[in-house]
Parts: structure tokens; C-alpha cells; sequence
């Protein structure tokens, strides 16, 4: 068992986590955390402001990116700081 394997811990019910399951059979989890990225997502999805059918699409994110560069263009010149000079 790996070092990072021996502390993972399922964030519902703090079961050990092997190969992405809850080892607790009676959790939600014993059927497999979402993968994003390769990655197990240990997110406890009943108590998170994020939603597992986010991450059903294993993108690496749930943020919507502009991966095709197509955004807002980046102004041609940095924007510059004029010094304030006082008068007193």
C-alpha cells in the first residue's frame, strides 16, 4: 500500500478509500468516487455546494474554461499606474 493510499479516508464516513470505493459498503461511495483528470473527486457530495454530475465528464474541472483561447483579448499594452503628485 502506497503512502498517500494509507491516508486517504472517504469524506462521508472516514472509511479507508481502495481504487476510488468506500471500502464501507452501506455508503454512497462503495460504488466509486467521480474521476476527474485521473484523479479520485473524495468530495462529500450530500454536505458540498459542488454536484457530482459535474464531474461526470472527467474534464479536470467543474469550472467552465475558455480552453479554445477565444476569450476577452488581452489589451495590446499593460495598463500603466500614473503617480498621484500632491500639492501640498
Amino acid at each position: 500500500m502506497s503512502d498517500l493510499q494509507s491516508i486517504l479516508r472517504c469524506p462521508a464516513c472516514h472509511g479507508d478509500v481502495v481504487e476510488a470505493r468506500c471500502t464501507r459498503a452501506s455508503y454512497d461511495y462503495a460504488s466509486g468516487f467521480p474521476i476527474a483528470a485521473g484523479q479520485p473527486v473524495l468530495i462529500d457530495f450530500q454536505h458540498s455546494i459542488f454536484d457530482r454530475s459535474s464531474y461526470a465528464h472527467d474534464t479536470g474541472s467543474v469550472l467552465k474554461r475558455d480552453d479554445g483561447r477565444r476569450g476577452s483579448p488581452m489589451p495590446s499594452e499593460p495598463r500603466r499606474r500614473h503617480r498621484r503628485t500632491s500639492n501640498i
